[in-house]
């Protein structure tokens, strides 16, 4: 299969992933736009990180800005906005699903073809922050949309 087949693969792979978890999960349908799309999450924003090892290793970086962030952890946990209990509940609700959309992407993606594992979700906020792939890494950059809120997706990718 050419590079060109394989990175159309991966896309839809995650694509499907990441809209799934949402609809599962929260109830939420998220839409899938050009990752090309001039896209900025705008203040304070939470991103939840996953690593896994193996054959093929990478790293799975989830974006959203704060507010939305408590509303994504409303929706997962069932309860009222006003009830989330702050950032506790925050983390907890976007490493969980992080972790969910990078186990998903890894067995989907790489279990078939060699084994690995998944490192314990880590989250940072800040209206600044940015994420640098480890050396020699690949980066795909995703880009979802929810009723107006912006959704960014990085997924860097190392073979051994």
């Amino acid at each position: 299969m050419s590079d060109t087949a394989n990175k159309a693969e991966m896309r839809e792979v995650v694509s499907k992933v990441v809209a799934e978890v949402f609809d599962s999960m929260m109830s939420m349908e998220i839409e899938a736009l050009d990752p090309d799309l001039p896209v900025s999450i705008e203040g304070d924003r939470v991103v939840g990180s996953v690593g896994f090892g193996g054959e093929e290793a990478g790293v799975v970086c989830l974006h959203v800005n704060e507010p939305f962030s408590r509303q994504m952890t409303a929706a997962m946990i069932g309860v009222e906005l006003n009830e989330v209990n702050g950032d506790t509940d925050v983390n907890d609700a976007i490493g969980e699903l992080t972790n969910m959309i990078s186990g998903n992407i890894k067995s989907q993606l790489y279990d078939m073809v060699s084994s690995s594992a998944l490192a314990v979700p880590s989250i940072m906020r800040g209206s600044h922050v940015a994420v640098e792939s480890i050396r020699a890494a690949h980066r795909e950059h995703f880009v979802f949309r929810h009723k107006g809120q912006f959704i960014l997706l990085e997924l860097y990718l190392k073979s051994k």
